[in-house]
């Protein structure tokens, strides 16, 4: 990548996956764009990596690349960037059970098209109702049979936090010491997407290590619902 392009970043603002490249260009301080897809802009996708996913990582012009994990290393291993920060995975770190499935869909997916104004990806009605069609199969009811379950699902919300509460560390910028390790790559943006619940309140040692990382500038939901 040539020191003088500055590489864009392709999201959706509700994508983990997204925020997983976010979050670390922001603790690797590399400087970068971000661009917003349209949900359902098929073609807008497809003509950039052949398929409609997210992130997409244009890092020379014309240039693209997809899957999340494959553009933070990619980045992590750039020299120009110096050297790299992430510690490898540990399949034994903490956060590793809520990084998989900490935050329950149902309470998520409904709010998602609550939220005022409308997330830049939904900005048009068809977007959003593609995103509602897609996310009703997916969890094999409607939003609105999901907000009936929605004390169980804080329930289970509640519980996966104390489980994580019970195994962080304080005063770790990561999960696996105070350094950055894919871990915390994975982690910090299940965290994240739970930040769209309104009044939502977070243990101790979660916040202060979910604060680490919006203190590196990546910011939480702006709007609630």
């Amino acid at each position: 990548m040539s020191s003088q392009f500055v590489p864009t970043v392709y999201v959706y603002e509700h994508c983990p996956y997204c925020i997983r490249v976010r979050v670390f260009m922001h603790i690797k301080k590399i400087a970068h764009k971000v661009e917003y897809l349209i949900h359902d802009d098929i073609k807008g996708h497809e003509d950039k990596v052949g398929a409609k996913v997210v992130p997409i990582l244009e890092y020379a012009p014309g240039k693209f690349m997809k899957e999340s994990m494959d553009i933070v290393k990619y980045l992590d291993n750039l020299a120009e960037y110096g050297t790299p920060i992430l510690a490898e995975r540990k399949d034994d770190a903490p956060g590793v059970q809520f990084a998989a499935a900490g935050v329950p869909n149902g309470l998520v997916f409904p709010r998602l098209l609550k939220v005022q104004p409308p997330l830049p990806e939904f900005a048009t009605e068809s977007a959003a109702l593609y995103f509602k069609n897609k996310k009703e199969d997916y969890l094999k009811m409607t939003f609105e049979e999901a907000e009936t379950h929605e004390q169980k699902y804080m329930e289970i919300l509640k519980r996966n936090f104390d489980q994580l509460e019970s195994e962080l560390k304080e005063g770790t910028k990561g999960v696996q010491g105070d350094f950055y390790s894919i871990n915390d790559i994975e982690l910090f943006p299940r965290l994240w997407t739970a930040s769209i619940i309104k009044g939502l309140k977070y243990p101790p040692k979660v916040k202060a290590y979910m604060d680490h990382y919006v203190q590196a500038g990546m910011a939480l939901y702006k709007n609630q619902a």
